[in-house]
């Protein structure tokens, strides 16, 4: 239920504090629309106003102020507890600002690192409210801008006449979004008329130039009906609608009311316990959602059998943690809505909202999404997309963007934009689960496809030919904690899916891997790289992988910090760079006590012989005995220039990190990828009293020393797995 502000009034009530002026409604200026004079809200433009644009005071000050008598903070402070309820002991700020470049006001609430620091919008801990006041048949807003609440009856007329509206404008003006060729699924879902109570599976090879709508959702815990070997004759006879889970009978009556004969549900259009025909739908993806005229994504419902049309209560679109409570606050004609920074609100540099649903977070709904020309999301409210235009029903300014940069997948316009579409589209669906692991392949498949046809290069196992230089780049986002390797194989070691968790290639960096792609020199060569798959998908499971590559390498030895999870040091030259690794590195890795005595401390003597700048006593000092010393290789791939307006006036190095393979002898598998920035050099300092044994405490240089490492490192041929 949505919270209510300050009553309409122009000029701000007495019991207001100063600081809170600014955000009162006489902020809004109110003037007609030209084309339906219909009236709507500015931003009043009031260039001598000393006030800022935004609030970050503690929460304890609104509240004081609230009790002060300052209706405004009474008002924000119920959105604090209610959105930011860590917060109220904290003696972090909450910040809070209105934004000028939205038809309806929109306030940013987000909890500041500290008090004086400004945290900019839409930063991942950043939350989104809406004010407006309520708009319907009874009532004519003269002051401010007004607002319908959002249908909970998604076949009522408002709902219609939006999705109609919009259907009719993109068939009519947008020739981005018509199919470039017309090409049927092998089986549709013939909906049959309105008063029908069955529908039919068909094959599609009669049908010509049919339309259908194509369908998006989570299976949940089980579907009911699915097509099997068994009973696909039996449906195509007829299927009646009771028969069907909820969600797809929902589907059937709105594509019924919009006048569309056929309808694709993978559950019922692909043979379920068929491998064979599976594999060979799997790598139509591509077409099935590109040509459908339009794809119902059903937001609203975690499971097949929760219907979607008509949600019972608008309890049931409250957000995930409760934080809205069931009566609304009285505050005259305001009202305030929270909005899910998801679906076409969602901005890929956010973490994905926590109160957001199952579809925005399973692996198969992105390709789905990205594929699709024509896109209608069901969720709190109605959100269509297609690749000219997005609409809301909540009018929001959030959703004037794209999820993975400017242009949609169909607009790329040459293969670099296309690898960076790639790149990004990797690090969102890293962090999306599935139900069997050895889908993660196969889940983005039909992306691949389309990447493939606007690039024509190869493809291994989720990384490019083309690009591959880049595309080893990839990195675990080190906030995740490292998991364990999977039990079934996805994919060879190299690859960003061969891993459980997020990853990213660090984009958002500073010192990002491809922060200036078109400069990144390579050091190390890729002689070969493929990948065998299973079945007749090319983009599908893989079975095995080979890369090899020809460098500078060294070998070295790794050993674990105990503080963090997942982070390992190694040693390279005369520093130790930071390494966190892909996946947990076993305990097997790392030779018993006996070999870390003898054998182990020799390697290590070995290895610092040849370096000279360091003491070899310093590192006997830090008692090796007590910790896990691994031996590990150290390959150098290549470097970067400095970062313009970082200070940083050396090259960035990258290095891939390897461990010998447990499968076959003579070969590697990769542990992670290792940087270091030559400004900033890390050499051995006495060990510290209160450091833990076997740790050591660093100090910053003026740079990496690269003639040495250059010096010990030897160009040879390596083969990872």
């Amino acid at each position: 239920m949505p919270l209510l502000l300050e009553s309409g009034s122009p000029v701000p009530p007495v019991d207001c504090c100063v600081e809170c002026r600014h955000l009162h409604q006489d902020r809004f200026a109110v003037e007609q629309d030209v084309g339906s004079g219909a009236p709507r809200t500015r931003w009043a433009s009031q260039p001598s106003d000393p006030f800022p644009r935004f609030l970050q005071r503690p929460f304890q000050y609104y509240r004081r102020s609230a009790n002060g008598g300052c209706q405004t903070c009474e008002f924000l402070e119920k959105v604090i507890l209610r959105l930011l309820p860590e917060a109220v002991s904290s003696s972090y700020a909450v910040q809070i600002s209105f934004q000028e470049n939205s038809e309806a006001p929109e306030m940013w609430v987000v909890w500041a690192h500290d008090n004086y620091t400004y945290s900019p919008p839409l930063s991942p801990d950043s939350l989104v409210v809406q004010l407006y006041k309520h708009l319907d048949e009874r009532v004519t807003v003269t002051h401010g801008y007004g607002l319908r609440e959002f249908p909970i009856n998604r076949m009522s007329t408002i709902c219609l006449s939006f999705v109609r509206a919009c259907l009719k404008t993109c068939i009519i003006n947008h020739s981005q979004c018509r199919p470039s060729q017309i090409s049927l699924p092998t089986r549709l879902i013939d909906v049959g008329g309105k008063d029908s109570y069955e529908v039919r599976l068909v094959d599609s090879s009669d049908l010509g130039n049919a339309k259908y709508v194509a369908l998006s959702y989570c299976w949940g815990n089980a579907v009911s009906l699915t097509t099997t070997t068994l009973n696909i004759d039996a449906l195509k006879s007829g299927i009646a609608l009771w028969e069907l889970p909820a969600l797809f009978r929902d589907a059937v009556e709105f594509v019924r009311e919009l006048g569309i004969q056929f309808l694709w549900v993978d559950a019922l259009c692909i043979i379920q316990d068929s491998r064979m025909d599976w594999e060979i739908e799997a790598s139509k993806m591509a077409k099935v959602y590109s040509n459908a005229l339009l794809t119902l994504a059903i937001s609203s419902s975690d499971s097949a059998d929760q219907g979607f049309l008509r949600q019972g209560s608008p309890d049931q679109y409250v957000d995930a943690r409760g934080l809205w409570e069931a009566q609304p606050l009285q505050f005259g004609d305001w009202r305030a809505r929270y909005i899910p920074l998801s679906g076409i609100h969602l901005n890929r540099t956010r973490r994905l909202d926590p109160r957001d649903n199952t579809w925005s977070s399973r692996g198969w709904t992105l390709q789905e999404q990205v594929l699709s020309k024509r896109l209608l999301i069901f969720s709190q409210e109605l959100q269509w997309s297609c690749q000219e235009r997005q609409f809301c029903e909540c009018q929001s300014f959030l959703n004037k963007h794209q999820q993975f940069g400017d242009r949609s997948i169909y607009q790329l316009q040459n293969a670099q934009e296309a690898f960076h579409f790639w790149q990004m589209l990797v690090e969102d669906y890293s962090r999306r689960k599935f139900t069997y692991a050895d889908d993660k392949l196969p889940g983005i498949s039909g992306v691949a496809q389309a990447i493939k046809d606007r690039t024509s290069s190869a493809y291994v196992a989720g990384l490019w030919k083309d690009n591959m230089y880049l595309d080893l780049l990839w990195q675990r986002k080190s906030t995740i904690p490292a998991g364990p390797t999977p039990n079934t194989y996805i994919a060879p070691s190299f690859s960003w899916a061969s891993i459980e968790g997020e990853v990213h290639y660090g984009h958002t960096d500073l010192y990002s891997l491809t922060y200036n792609r078109d400069a990144y020199t390579k050091v190390a060569a890729v002689l070969s790289i493929q990948a065998r798959t299973s079945g007749d998908n090319p983009y599908g499971q893989v079975t095995s992988g080979q890369l090899v590559l020809r460098g500078p390498l060294v070998r070295t030895c790794l050993w674990p910090n105990r503080r963090v999870a997942g982070q390992y040091y190694v040693l390279l030259g005369n520093q130790v760079i930071d390494l966190f690794a892909d996946r947990e590195i076993p305990k097997e890795a790392f030779p018993p006590q006996e070999w870390q005595l003898t054998t182990g401390l020799c390697v290590i003597r070995e290895i610092l012989k040849s370096l000279g700048s360091m003491s070899q006593e310093k590192f006997l000092h830090a008692r090796p005995a007590e910790l896990d010393i691994a031996l590990c290789w150290a390959l150098h791939l290549g470097y970067f220039p400095p970062i313009q307006g970082t200070g940083l006036k050396k090259r960035s190095h990258v290095f891939l990190i390897l461990g010998e393979a447990r499968s076959t002898p003579g070969v590697y598998e990769r542990l992670g990828i290792a940087k270091g920035i030559e400004a900033m050099r890390l050499q051995w300092d006495e060990l510290s009293q209160t450091d833990e044994p076997g740790l050591w405490k660093y100090q910053n240089k003026d740079e990496l020393d690269m003639t040495t490492i250059s010096r010990i490192m030897k160009t040879q041929v390596v083969t990872v797995v």
